[in-house]
């Protein structure tokens, strides 16, 4: 195997399993406990120019982005911003931080041991999906770790996504293609949906978009589901594994990655796709390697892709690059843009999380 894509596998796992080992639950004071705020220091940045009030982030100005603050974690991965954009949280191998958004100081930290792991996180709503096995999901309040709700999806789960609100998780089922909804202030189901097909014994499913919308993902085909109707998108059909996805904020173009062939060769590419026609909106290419995480920013105009290390920006209504970000050291494992688009925050293996502004 080659070690672009040793690496990609690599990364691909470790973002589907949270970024952290696998782990198991029990009662709320076994294996999960709230920590007294005793953490690293956060590291501002030197930047030539005092900006007081930050820019919105558009591909006219990406160039001018630079990273003003940092903090080292064990191993950072997922990204999630709060709705208000006050909090940031990061998932790592030692549990969930909770950091202010302006210096990155702790607000909350939830300390997760073997054999319990974070399958998903809204600081929004203080809420965190966990799990042992694939029987019993529980909810916890992240800042205190304690369970709200048990979910026992009949059949068992595969996988869990919580909406950028916290009202809603969907679970994937493991023993049929279809996906409960929940309601996590209840901890009742809603509905199940269902319709996607694929061969593949392998899928998942994640909420995309503004929460509205399901992303439905297996190896190679991808689908949007309305949430409302159980419409099904047509279905998006890459040569090799998709390796990311992404819904810009209004539900109508999706981005994916994946290697094809073009150009005479077998080569990793960004695809943007209008979401209700199924037409291909564009074809760019992707770096070294198939990129394993993706981002739209909150207004839609650029797509933020990990390549490797680095981070390319691209101009989603030219289709092409519009700049890009270098400072870590090792591969990207998460990208996340505030909700009023003027920060981007990324991760890496390197144990840097970092934020971005126009300065």
């Amino acid at each position: 195997m080659g070690k672009n894509r040793f690496v990609f596998l690599l990364v691909l796992l470790l973002g589907m399993a949270g970024c952290l080992p696998q782990t198991s639950i029990g009662s709320p004071t076994v294996g999960i406990a709230a920590v007294p705020k005793t953490e690293p220091s956060s590291t501002p940045l030197p930047t030539p120019t005092a900006i007081l009030q930050p820019q919105l982030i558009q591909p006219a100005n990406v160039n001018q982005m630079q990273s003003y603050q940092q903090i080292t974690l064990n191993s950072p991965g997922r990204l999630n911003w709060s709705q208000d954009g006050q909090s940031l949280g990061v998932v790592t191998l030692d549990g969930l931080w909770l950091l202010k958004a302006g210096d990155l100081s702790t607000q909350a930290r939830v300390e997760v041991q073997s054999p319990i792991s974070i399958l998903d996180y809204s600081p929004t709503a203080n809420l965190m999906a966990t799990a042992a096995d694939q029987q019993n999901l529980e909810l916890r309040q992240i800042t205190t770790g304690q369970a709200i709700h048990v979910l026992s999806p009949q059949g068992g789960f595969i996988g869990v996504s919580i909406s950028p609100d916290g009202r809603l998780l969907v679970t994937s089922s493991a023993s049929e293609m279809v996906a409960t909804l929940w309601d996590t202030v209840s901890g009742q189901s809603i509905k199940t949906l269902g319709g996607f097909e694929t061969g593949a014994p392998v899928y998942g499913v994640t909420f995309g978009g503004a929460g509205d919308r399901l992303i439905w993902t297996a190896r190679a085909t991808v689908q949007v589901m309305e949430i409302t109707s159980g419409a099904l998108s047509p279905a998006f059909q890459h040569e090799d594994f998709v390796g990311a996805v992404s819904l810009s904020p209004d539900g109508k173009i999706l981005a994916t990655t994946a290697a094809g062939t073009q150009y005479g060769g077998f080569m990793p590419f960004l695809y943007l796709w209008d979401v209700a026609s199924g037409e291909q909106l564009g074809l760019l290419p992707a770096g070294d390697s198939v990129p394993t995480v993706l981002a739209f920013s909150p207004d839609g105009s650029l797509l933020a892709a990990q390549d490797g290390k680095k981070i390319m920006l691209w101009d989603v209504t030219a289709r092409q690059l519009a700049g890009g970000l270098s400072g870590h050291e090792d591969i990207i494992t998460s990208l996340a843009w505030s909700p009023d688009g003027t920060t981007l925050a990324s991760a890496s293996v390197d144990g840097l999380v970092r934020l971005w502004q126009v300065r």
